[in-house]
């Protein structure tokens, strides 16, 4: 089974806004299919929310195109799960918790992200919840050993 991960909405964010930078290595990552990327409704909705925000789209330039070109490719070539399953888990966000349902629903590895509210966990289960520099970390060691 390929190595599946969440990618929390600030990373996505980062990856859409700014090129070159970590956050864009990732998702150029998930494209080239080196990894599965796993979200729900709930993530793709707010990021919808946040990419679409007035001051954001007028600050990186963005188009309604850029944004729907992104979020289509992202409901065709990922795993949607419901991401509903669990709550209460980071009580300083709780919003939050939808990336941990996400991530057990989807059967991911890893959550993927810049929140320190997340980050602090470390892990939740058998899932880690690491940097994207981590993440890249990860990615370079496995494939040496392929």
């Amino acid at each position: 089974m390929p190595l599946r991960i969440v990618i929390d909405n600030n990373v996505l964010v980062s990856a859409a806004l700014k090129r070159g930078g970590p956050p864009d290595i990732l998702m150029r990552r998930w494209l080239a299919e080196d990894f599965l990327l796993v979200t729900s409704s709930a993530i793709l909705a707010e990021l919808a929310d946040v990419l679409n925000r007035p001051k954001i789209r007028d600050k990186y330039h963005l188009t309604s195109e850029d944004v729907i070109e992104l979020l289509q490719r992202l409901q065709q070539q990922t795993v949607i799960v419901p991401g509903t399953s669990l709550s209460g888990v980071i009580a300083a966000d709780p919003k939050d918790d939808m990336f941990i349902a996400c991530a057990v629903e989807g059967q991911a590895r890893y959550i993927v992200s810049g929140d320190h509210h997340l980050l602090d966990l470390r892990r939740y289960g058998r899932i880690r919840i690491v940097t994207v520099t981590h993440f890249l970390q990860v990615l370079e060691r496995l494939k040496r050993w392929q």
